[in-house]
């Protein structure tokens, strides 16, 4: 494949979202930001030099140099049965550090290009059982160039590498035989890996080798500038010729460095599971040899296993020989596990068990009510040799990251969507100053960007202007100026990042706050980066409240720079309406996006733009133009067109949410969400501002959590009319397709001008190009209450009803429904158009006059013959599931009243209904699980089996 300019904007955008997506290179981001403000140019320039096959480089490897990063802080000494929570020290001794490359944007580029034209044959060369750094491929095994992704999930891997070795164990145990699991992990692997890119002649056709040279170019200049560091504190360490950690190169080069280890393991030790994650080995045996008595039982297990030539062994260390390198086994990370046939292997369950809960962590919502007083106590584990009843039996703690990170991300999701009271942030801001101070700060680093971003998004201005004195303070403190110089770049890229959503404050106020405290920042960084990387969309995108804003041409476009609002647009703002500006999709923004646009996205943005557009009574409502989105959809993401995929449809006022056969239900577990809605937080959606306080929220994700719970997750959510905020629609959202749930609602009121409008939301799952999806629709009322007309008409707005609406069909998970919003369901001739077309109808509501409406829902059940949910608020109740049956069968679930919010999930069986439906008279007679049809029914060609 010839190398030309588009193959470069291919790699540089698999670069991109590499990126994107790493937490850890905050450096790499603001360099590419810098390098994509003149990308055509740049992309040519580098053309260029490839096509010609120039040999001098040295421009792009002259400023290979290298950025030093704390791994591991010299602790205290004290002794074993002592404890104390003093992490202040009066220095800090640095035992071990990762180093890695810092060149230019170039450089890596070639880097990329390498992975994607010789990288790619190396990869495809290694057993499917090598789950870590594995290039991203197709269903059919093909390494997709087009595509925006380099490298598949990094947890996708790992999970599949720890459960397939757990996997493996039981079914071996539940067969009667003992069971070994093996784990070991390589000491400082990238460390010891000096890679000859000349002993790959036979993947290098002729045109890739002067592609090759390059890689080598590089690794050379890179050798040469760190040819004296040591990645950690050991005077008996010998410097070495090392891989450089940062490229996206060395990830392929590590995996295919073990590939004859990989191979000999498969080959000649023959365990029943073997894999690897990077430089982390699996091994499950069964009925080993395992001398119980034997004091280097580890060793024992490897020599015999081994073939001699390839494990070496020693009093302190394991060793492990391939290709003519030795590599050595951490000692600590070296665990073996024996399960003997006749006793429990509870211990992997328990394992496993634990595993699911932490993975399935981050599918829930942050619905904790403890959230903000948690932080301190979560970044710790106590260990007990006995009772934890007993002070005793305390035998040591553990820093937790894992905990800290959860406990971080929660609080960002509810801080940016939410309004806090002082009281919760002066608890949070409190421990955070507690935990990160000390060899702490160094140790939760990965963490500095969220707690800056935390400070900055909550107005915490003098937390953030004591953590940056006390971060940059400690930093001073390291045992040596290199270390020193480079964590303080960490620090300023934390901390740019943090401001990138809404930076006016932090350029015109904060940097002279810490130049108040003696440290002069904007010395220390470019304030240019910050628009840098809004302009290249490098920062992270979910605590925005409108998706793809950060699409639309940018703040800093000529036309705009003369308007201080919009001079830099706050993109977590949660005002519905944009006063005044018109924000148009930025092309190159889609060109080159670092990420996977989503759908629903798609649709959430088109319904913000339209809101923002309806500026009278003459523009049409707003209804999902599935053709578009469809369209759009794969523009965005750069998909090659498949009309096998299973996007929505929409035709004669249907739409189609394909499914996969197996997703077709028989029977849906339905959700009705009993909660109380506030008249006041109703009229304050329209008159001032939505109440978007944290305690609402709570409740709200405390719903959401019930419903994916594992004894009843329900297929459909339902709540009531004017239950959720607008800007509280993205949330509901991102759970619903994490979870793959459906979910439907009422949205408080919208006002645009002095119309104010009423919107239902219905949101589906469906799955294309491989991918969880979500389609949303916004349905506008058609008619409004009298009540809720005089309300609104008597504060000078106009109630913006939707008279021509037509009733909407849904069909998904095989079954067919359509939806009512409350008032809508007293027209009767709006009914009447359903007999047979549906298997359920849904009617939200924020009514007073239950019998009224207990009569409609009991008539409309039996004449449209279906199942009716209708969610009402629960100050006035009259929630239920009913049935097109008897009296007293009627009502399969029925609700009323109670100050907490509560879900309640029954079932209705889609299946049962059909065939009862299509049988005659007679035999409905005698069958009597339902009342009669009503006369000319007849079930709808969309509701048949196989129908589309």
């Amino acid at each position: 494949m010839t190398i030309s300019i588009e193959l470069l904007k291919q790699a540089y955008k698999k670069l991109k979202s590499h990126l994107y997506n790493d937490k850890t290179l905050l450096a790499k981001k603001i360099k590419l930001a810098q390098f994509e403000k003149n990308l055509e140019k740049n992309l040519k320039a580098i053309e260029s030099i490839l096509v010609s096959q120039a040999q001098d480089i040295s421009k792009w490897t002259k400023n290979i140099t290298y950025s030093l990063v704390p791994k591991k802080i010299e602790p205290i000494k004290i002794e074993e049965n002592f404890y104390t929570n003093k992490t202040q020290q009066d220095s800090y001794d640095v035992e071990a550090y990762n180093i890695f490359i810092k060149a230019s944007m170039e450089v890596h580029l070639i880097s990329t290009l390498w992975t994607m034209l010789i990288g790619e044959k190396l990869d495809y060369s290694l057993h499917k059982n090598i789950k870590g750094n594995r290039l991203y491929r197709d269903k059919n095994d093909v390494f997709q160039q087009k595509s925006y992704k380099l490298f598949r999930p990094y947890y996708e891997g790992y999970q599949n590498f720890r459960d397939d070795a757990i996997d493996m164990a039981t079914h071996l145990h539940q067969k009667d035989l003992d069971v070994t699991v093996l784990n070991i992990d390589i000491q400082e692997f990238y460390y010891n890996i000096d890679f000859d890119f000349n002993s790959l002649d036979s993947f290098l056709s002729k045109e890739y080798k002067y592609l090759n040279n390059l890689m080598q170019k590089i690794h050379n200049k890179y050798h040469e500038v760190t040819k004296n560091l040591k990645p950690k504190k050991d005077n008996n360490y010998n410097s070495k010729k090392f891989l450089p950690i940062g490229l996206v190169s060395s990830s392929v080069v590590a995996n295919y460095v073990l590939h004859n280890l990989d191979e000999d393991i498969t080959n000649n030790v023959k365990p029943e599971y073997y894999s690897r994650y990077v430089d982390d080995m699996l091994f499950v045996f069964s009925n080993a040899k395992i001398d119980l008595n034997s004091k280097t039982v580890v060793s024992d297990l490897l020599s015999c296993r081994f073939e001699n030539s390839k494990v070496r062994t020693g009093k302190r260390t394991i060793q492990l020989k391939t290709n003519n390198r030795i590599f050595k086994l951490q000692n600590k990370k070296v665990k073996l596990f024996h399960f003997h046939k006749d006793d429990s292997i509870s211990l992997l369950n328990k394992f496993k068990e634990k595993i699911d809960e932490n993975s399935s962590f981050f599918n829930f919502m942050p619905d904790d009510e403890k959230l903000f007083s948690t932080l301190e106590s979560s970044s710790y584990n106590m260990f007990y040799d006995n009772s934890e009843n007993k002070l005793s039996s305390l035998i040591g703690t553990t820093k937790d990251t894992l905990n800290i990170s959860r406990n971080l991300t929660g609080v960002l999701t509810t801080v940016s969507s939410s309004k806090f009271d002082k009281l919760h942030l002066n608890i949070y801001n409190k421990q955070i100053q507690n935990v990160f101070s000390g060899h702490n700060i160094f140790e939760f680093r990965l963490h500095w960007e969220k707690v800056f971003t935390y400070a900055y998004i909550t107005n915490s201005y003098e937390l953030f202007v004591s953590l940056y004195k006390n971060f940059y303070n400690t930093i001073q403190k390291l045992s040596s100026k290199e270390l020193i110089l480079h964590t303080i770049e960490y620090l300023n890229n934390c901390v740019i990042f943090s401001v990138v959503s809404n930076p006016s404050y932090f350029e015109k106020v904060l940097l002279q706050k810490i130049k108040d405290n003696g440290i002069e920042m904007e010395q220390l960084i470019n304030t240019d980066d910050i628009g840098n990387i809004r302009q290249a969309n490098m920062f992270s995108h979910h605590l925005m409240t409108y998706p793809l804003i950060n699409y639309t041409v940018s703040y800093d476009e000529e036309e705009w720079v003369e308007m201080e609002s919009l001079s830099p647009f706050n993109y977590l703002t949660k005002n519905t309406q944009i006063n005044n500006m018109k924000l148009n999709i930025c092309e190159s923004k889609i060109q080159y996006s670092p990420k996977y646009v989503h759908y629903h996205e798609l649709i959430l943005f088109e319904h913000y733009m339209h809101i923002n557009e309806q500026l009278d009574e003459s523009k049409d409502f707003f209804k999902t133009n599935t053709t578009k989105i469809n369209e759009e959809y794969i523009r965005f993401n750069n998909f090659e067109h498949n009309d096998n995929e299973n996007f929505p449809v929409f035709r004669e006022n249907k739409y189609i949410i394909t499914q996969s056969k197996d997703e077709n239900k028989d029977k849906l577990k339905i959700g009705i969400v009993s909660l109380k809605t506030s008249i006041k937080d109703i009229e304050a959606s329209y008159v001032s501002s939505a109440n978007l306080s944290y305690k609402r929220l709570q409740g709200i994700f405390d719903i959401l959590n019930q419903s994916i719970n594992h004894n009843h997750k329900v297929d459909i959510l339902v709540f009531p009319e004017v239950s959720i905020p607008y800007a509280w629609v993205h949330l509901l959202a991102r759970f619903a397709k994490k979870n793959n749930i459906g979910i439907i609602f009422g949205v408080e009121h919208i006002k645009i001008n002095n119309l104010v409008s009423n919107y239902t939301c219905v949101m589906l799952p469906f799955n294309t190009n491989g991918h969880t999806n979500l389609f949303i629709n916004f349905e506008a009322k058609k008619y409004f209450a009298p009540d809720e007309k005089i309300d609104i008409e008597s504060r000078g707005y106009k109630a913006h009803e939707n008279i021509n609406k037509i009733q909407t069909l849904y069909k998904y998970r095989g079954s067919v429904f359509s939806i009512f919003n409350c008032y809508e369901l007293t027209d009767i001739k709006y009914r009447s158009s359903l007999v047979g077309e549906v298997d359920y109808l849904v009617a939200i509501e924020y009514n007073k006059d239950t019998n009224y409406f207990s009569n409609i829902i009991d008539s409309l059940s039996r004449d449209i013959h279906c199942y009716v949910v209708q969610v009402n608020t629960s100050d006035y109740g009259d929630s239920r599931i009913v049935q097109p049956s008897k009296t007293e069968s009627k009502d399969i679930v029925k609700l009323k009243g109670g100050e907490n919010i509560y879900l309640v999930v029954d079932t209705v069986d889609i299946k049962t209904l059909r065939e009862f439906q299509i049988k005659g008279h007679c035999l409905q007679k005698q069958d009597r699980k339902f009342k009669l049809v009503p006369p000319n029914f007849q079930l709808s060609l969309l509701r048949s089996d196989n129908a589309n």
